[in-house]
């Protein structure tokens, strides 16, 4: 939020320039986002944090300033007005659900004359971040950024029988919002409706039924105090992110409604836009309770090791508008109305070390204590997934666990459940748990190939979630992308990542976790294109798929894998055995296969260590020549013997032996 310096030193009359303003929000736990100093003004933007509301105002902002400086706040003047309990009088007032709304105020405001703002309001919202609209939603808007209360005007002669109706939403029910977008409601959304129907979604926007236009005469203005949790649900669903739900959902103060009301009145006064008409309608069903805290001094010496001076405490929790009742060793403490994030005892330690500095405050080195280390197995699994795929050059990403239907729909789920839908999902598009990590790999190399980087070398370790009967699961694996030039050849040329570049941080990894025989089978996956997609098998269950995804606008081909780790948490921990080097050289000869073009190379090699040559010590792919009707696949045959050297004769022995095996057994040509 942007704040105006000449604004804050009008609440907070300090002899301090923006730099030290600055400074001192920056000290109480505020970041200072960015400064633009004008001719005549300083505008600071601030970025708060979502515990503290109170703070997104300028009276919020001079308060801290003034408990800093020690020097007496200083609200804006209002027009003192009485207030009308039972919410009758000008307009009618009905609360149907006082856990939605515990209190709605309404000021009445006749011969309105609706016309731009004087230019000082205009400049003061422009430069707040504001755009001007009209005199009478400019008013409602500098309320807005003065005490942080939103207000809304309602056109009186557009709401059915003057009446306001303050009420659960009918699923099903629609109502058009100030934005021109036609909104239907599920039924736990609290409305502003008129016995006709819906006329705002409360404490987030209006509806274009009952708009302030050039010809109103006479406005309803609304302030009220929202429950947070239903406007964050509400906002949330609807994707609807406004000025006045970002400070409802966060917790509004429920005992400023009538004093936003009178600032509103006393703005219409002095601009001559309007008639008050009548007292402020209050209808207050439930009223506000503040917690009673308890501070003990003592304990909250022993939590920080140091002991704050008493009249210091006194004094900024007096600055701050608490309550404080001196009892000695402990101190009866009720925060303000404003205050929601005071909750705890510690919330107050809290308080006292922002203003005390917590540079301030002593430091040590924390106690170490040995004793019995244990550490669950999936998170000793997840550290070494994690190692071995870092130590094999992929940078790890993290990704949003929620997907879309689309991405549900495109690529084939890992999870073994039907998807899990979240009942209220930050995002409308995203309103389901993922069922495979490849998705969110793709996600980000479509956004680093938006900014002009097609390479990409990622992993990410995560949980992919599921119905579980009647409640939910979630497994952990391991998802790897490979895309884009691996390096470069001849003339610059783009040598690109390949299948079998894949294949082999699979089969590293399933070795690093002692995954036993390890075999890929070539398969049909969805989201994966057909050529080169295949389910990995391991332990006898397929464990993972692998294949090239389809990514639009991407010059290399995508090989994604998606593996499961928790069929590995025991056999990872399984200590490697040591086989000693060889003190003798081995043998390598070639040997070229002619094969029918359905035989894979798994059945192949199979077939070669099917021969049980005591001699052979590994087969090693060399390359493959494909002429019609039939496969010339050549093999590299290494034997070793760990007692000896072997002669020449012993080496074409055992060749023989293993070709003589071939052609006997199986349909192959050597």
């Amino acid at each position: 939020m942007k704040y105006l310096h000449s604004w804050i030193r009008e609440y907070a009359p300090v002899e301090a320039d923006p730099k030290a303003i600055s400074g001192v929000l920056m000290d109480l736990g505020m970041n200072l986002e960015a400064a633009e100093v004008l001719a005549d003004e300083a505008v600071l933007e601030l970025e708060i944090t979502a515990n503290r509301p109170d703070a997104l105002s300028h009276l919020g902002i001079a308060r801290e300033v003034a408990a800093h400086y020690g020097i007496a706040l200083r609200p804006p003047e209002v027009l003192e007005l009485p207030v009308l309990s039972g919410g009758s009088g000008a307009a009618r007032i009905t609360i149907q659900d006082p856990a939605l709304c515990p209190r709605y105020c309404a000021l009445v405001v006749e011969g309105v004359k609706i016309g731009p703002s004087p230019p000082w309001l205009v400049r003061r919202l422009e430069l707040a971040g504001i755009r001007p609209i009209n005199v009478m939603v400019d008013i409602t808007n500098f309320v807005l950024a003065a005490v942080g209360h939103p207000l809304h005007a309602f056109d009186l002669d557009k709401l059915s029988e003057r009446t306001v109706i303050v009420r659960r939403a009918r699923a099903g029910e629609k109502m058009r919002t100030l934005d021109a977008v036609d909104r239907v409601f599920h039924g736990d959304e609290c409305l502003i409706a008129d016995p006709r129907g819906p006329v705002a979604m409360a404490g987030i926007m209006g509806g274009e039924a009952t708009e302030i236009s050039p010809s109103t005469t006479r406005v309803l203005v609304e302030s009220a105090y929202f429950d947070p949790d239903a406007v964050r649900r509400a906002a949330r669903r609807h994707a609807l992110n406004s000025e006045a739900s970002q400070r409802f959902s966060r917790g509004a103060d429920p005992l400023m409604p009538p004093r936003a009301l009178m600032l509103a009145a006393r703005l219409i006064r002095d601009l001559g836009c309007g008639a008050v008409a009548g007292p402020i309608l209050d209808a207050h069903p439930r009223p506000h309770e503040a917690p009673v805290l308890t501070l003990r001094l003592p304990a909250m010496q022993r939590f920080f090791e140091f002991e704050f001076d008493r009249a210091f405490i006194l004094k900024t929790l007096a600055a701050l508008e608490f309550r404080v009742e001196d009892l000695g060793d402990t101190l009866r403490v009720i925060p303000p109305s404003f205050r929601a994030d005071i909750r705890e005892e510690v919330d107050l330690y809290e308080e006292l070390a922002r203003f005390h500095g917590y540079n301030n405050l002593p430091s040590h080195m924390p106690a170490v204590t040995t004793g019995k280390v244990w550490e669950l197995p999936p998170l000793a699994l997840v550290a070494a997934a994690q190692d071995h795929l870092a130590e094999a050059g992929l940078q790890e990403v993290y990704s949003y666990a929620f997907a879309t239907r689309k991405e549900l729909d495109t690529f084939e789920p890992t999870a073994p459940g039907e998807p899990a839908e979240i009942a209220n999902p930050l995002n409308a598009d995203e309103a389901w748990m993922r069922q495979s990590l490849v998705p969110g790999l793709v996600r980000t190399l479509e956004a680093n190939l938006r900014k002009g980087s097609d390479r990409g070398a990622f992993f990410e370790v995560g949980k992919v979630y599921y119905r579980k009967g009647d409640g939910y699961g979630e497994d952990l694996r391991a998802g790897i992308l490979l895309s884009g030039p691996r390096e470069y050849g001849e003339n610059s040329e783009p040598l690109p990542f390949t299948f079998y570049h894949l294949k082999g941080v699979v089969e590293v990894l399933l070795e690093r976790l002692r995954a036993g025989a390890v075999r890929f089978e070539p398969a049909a996956v969805r989201g994966f294109r057909p050529n080169g997609s295949a389910r990995v098998i391991a332990q006898g269950r397929i464990v993972g798929v692998m294949g090239e995804a389809a990514v639009e606008d991407a010059r290399f081909p995508a090989w994604c894998a998606d593996l499961a780790l928790e069929p590995f948490v025991d056999t990872f921990k399984v200590p490697p055995v040591f086989k000693p080097v060889a003190a003798f050289p081995p043998v390598r000869v070639d040997l070229t296969i002619a094969h029918d073009a359905g035989l894979a190379w798994e059945s192949l090699e199979g077939a070669v260590r099917e021969a049980g040559e005591p001699l052979l010590e590994g087969i090693l792919y060399k390359y493959r020549f494909q002429a019609t009707g039939e496969v010339r696949t050549t093999l590299t045959l290494v034997f070793q013997s760990r007692e000896r050297s072997l002669t020449q004769e012993e080496v074409n022995a055992a060749r023989g032996r293993i070709v003589a095996h071939l052609t006997a057994r199986h349909p192959v040509r050597i």
